[in-house]
């Protein structure tokens, strides 16, 4: 996937994508099919990267903010 366009999911379209990748590097390994499964081995990695990305940003925004 792209960058950018993992930059515009919210944070369940990126939970279902990486659920959904999961699912096909399954079938395309229990068919044998090395190649798909190492491409969708790398998309998987870059929906994780956006993930770690959002909560990096979130625990800073929630360790800065105090409620009263």
């Amino acid at each position: 996937m792209k960058k950018r366009i993992l930059n515009e999911m919210q944070t369940n379209e990126l939970v279902d994508a990486y659920a959904q990748i999961g699912m096909l590097q399954y079938s395309a390994l229990d068919d044998g099919k090395i190649s798909k499964y190492n491409r969708l081995y790398d998309e998987k990695r870059e929906i994780e990267e956006e993930m770690r990305g959002a909560l990096s940003w979130f625990s800073t925004v929630t360790q800065t903010c105090r409620c009263a």
